[in-house]
């Protein structure tokens, strides 16, 4: 469960949320949606610990960010546009991302890479 609770946060003289409170509930999809420049990005930063509320909390099933743990647990995050590190190759880009949650094999990637017919490729720096 993620719970937002009186969240304040504030942008030099722009106020993004006063007093939001919400409860996102563990196995339900949530679709976000509002106009350019309303928040959303500064929310999902603010739940996976990429910003700082000015007052308020985000709890995460047991813990508050920032007090207990500074980024959310166990979670792969991209917000707005994938990064990737240019140096590597797009092989060592899968892998480094398969390490950070542990939930695949190297063995895996690589039969995915011949599904989609990508071998030619996947060793190029991207």
């Amino acid at each position: 469960m993620i719970e937002i609770k009186n969240l304040y946060k504030k942008f030099k003289n722009t106020i993004i949320f006063e007093d939001a409170n919400v409860v996102f509930n563990n196995g339900k999809k949530i679709l976000i949606k509002a106009p350019n420049g309303t928040g959303k990005s500064v929310l999902l930063k603010l739940i996976v610990g990429y910003s700082t509320p000015n007052k308020g909390d985000v709890i995460i099933d047991d813990y508050t960010l920032k007090q207990d743990s500074d980024f959310i647990k166990n979670a792969g995050v991209s917000i707005n546009a994938p990064e990737f590190n240019k140096h590597l190759s797009g092989m060592d880009n899968l892998l480094l991302l398969a390490n950070i949650r542990k939930k695949t094999t190297k063995e895996y990637i690589n039969s995915i890479v011949e599904y989609l017919e990508m071998k030619d490729m996947i060793h190029k720096k991207i």
